[in-house]
Protein backbone atom coordinates (compact mmCIF):
# COMPACT_ATOMS: atom_id res chain seq x y z
CA UNK A 1 0.00 0.00 0.00
CA UNK A 2 1.27 3.72 -0.80
CA UNK A 3 2.00 5.91 1.69
CA UNK A 4 -0.58 9.00 1.45
CA UNK A 5 1.87 11.46 3.14
CA UNK A 6 3.16 12.98 -0.43
CA UNK A 7 -0.33 13.45 -1.09
CA UNK A 8 -1.28 14.95 2.04
CA UNK A 9 1.66 17.45 1.82
CA UNK A 10 1.07 18.78 -1.09
CA UNK A 11 -2.71 19.32 -0.42
CA UNK A 12 -1.49 21.19 3.14
CA UNK A 13 1.09 23.16 0.82
CA UNK A 14 -1.99 24.24 -2.03
CA UNK A 15 -4.11 25.29 1.15
CA UNK A 16 -1.72 27.13 2.99
CA UNK A 17 -1.10 28.88 -0.49
CA UNK A 18 -4.18 29.66 -0.65
CA UNK A 19 -4.73 31.28 2.67
CA UNK A 20 -1.65 32.91 2.44
CA UNK A 21 -2.64 34.86 -1.12
CA UNK A 22 -6.28 35.12 0.58
CA UNK A 23 -4.48 36.94 3.16
CA UNK A 24 -2.21 39.36 1.21
CA UNK A 25 -4.99 40.26 -0.95
CA UNK A 26 -7.20 41.57 1.70
CA UNK A 27 -4.75 43.33 3.82
CA UNK A 28 -3.15 45.25 0.12
CA UNK A 29 -6.04 45.52 -2.60
CA UNK A 30 -8.74 47.82 -1.95
CA UNK A 31 -12.23 45.99 -3.14
CA UNK A 32 -12.44 46.37 -7.06
CA UNK A 33 -9.82 47.52 -7.51
CA UNK A 34 -7.24 45.58 -10.59
CA UNK A 35 -3.71 44.69 -10.25
CA UNK A 36 -2.24 43.11 -13.27
CA UNK A 37 -0.17 39.76 -12.72
CA UNK A 38 0.77 38.91 -16.25
CA UNK A 39 -0.31 40.44 -19.56
CA UNK A 40 -2.94 38.31 -19.53
CA UNK A 41 -3.51 37.58 -16.00
CA UNK A 42 -5.28 40.65 -13.47
CA UNK A 43 -6.56 40.26 -9.78
CA UNK A 44 -9.71 41.55 -8.54
CA UNK A 45 -10.71 41.73 -5.18
CA UNK A 46 -14.20 40.96 -4.66
CA UNK A 47 -16.50 38.58 -2.55
CA UNK A 48 -18.82 36.04 -3.66
CA UNK A 49 -22.16 36.29 -1.45
CA UNK A 50 -24.07 32.72 -3.11
CA UNK A 51 -23.02 29.68 -4.34
CA UNK A 52 -21.43 29.36 -7.69
CA UNK A 53 -21.47 32.81 -9.55
CA UNK A 54 -23.64 34.02 -6.93
CA UNK A 55 -26.52 31.94 -7.36
CA UNK A 56 -29.32 32.44 -4.96
CA UNK A 57 -27.31 35.06 -3.36
CA UNK A 58 -30.80 37.12 -3.12
CA UNK A 59 -32.50 34.47 -0.49
CA UNK A 60 -29.84 35.71 2.45
CA UNK A 61 -28.29 33.40 5.01
CA UNK A 62 -31.86 31.73 6.03
CA UNK A 63 -32.44 30.80 2.25
CA UNK A 64 -28.98 29.10 2.00
CA UNK A 65 -29.46 26.93 4.70
CA UNK A 66 -33.23 26.06 3.95
CA UNK A 67 -31.34 24.70 0.42
CA UNK A 68 -28.79 22.91 2.14
CA UNK A 69 -31.23 20.85 4.06
CA UNK A 70 -33.04 20.18 0.92
CA UNK A 71 -30.50 18.85 -0.57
Amino acid sequence: MKSWSPYALLVVAAIALDQWIKHLVEIGLPFQEKLDLLPFLALFRTYNTGIAFSMFSSFGDTGLVIIAVLV
